[in-house]
């Protein structure tokens, strides 16, 4: 998947850790990961992205809370 960097940001953004690594390119390549700032634009991302609009808001959601229970 290649995730927005807004993304990636919005993840290293709520971490507690020095440092935080968000990687894509992983286990194959789906599409893009748009946010929703980037549906209502339109563009080519958005048309050919497999994944609904909110799908990366709820990766953040997901990761954001991953990071937060490894770090207790």
């Amino acid at each position: 998947v290649e995730a927005f960097s807004e993304i990636g940001v919005a993840v290293k953004d709520s971490s507690p850790a020095r440092q935080t690594l968000f990687s894509g390119y992983t286990n194959g390549s789906l599409g893009y990961m748009p946010v929703a700032d980037a549906y209502e634009e339109g563009g080519y991302e958005v048309t050919t992205t497999p994944m609904a609009a909110g799908a990366a808001e709820e990766t953040i959601t997901a990761c954001t809370d991953a990071v937060q229970a490894l770090w207790r």
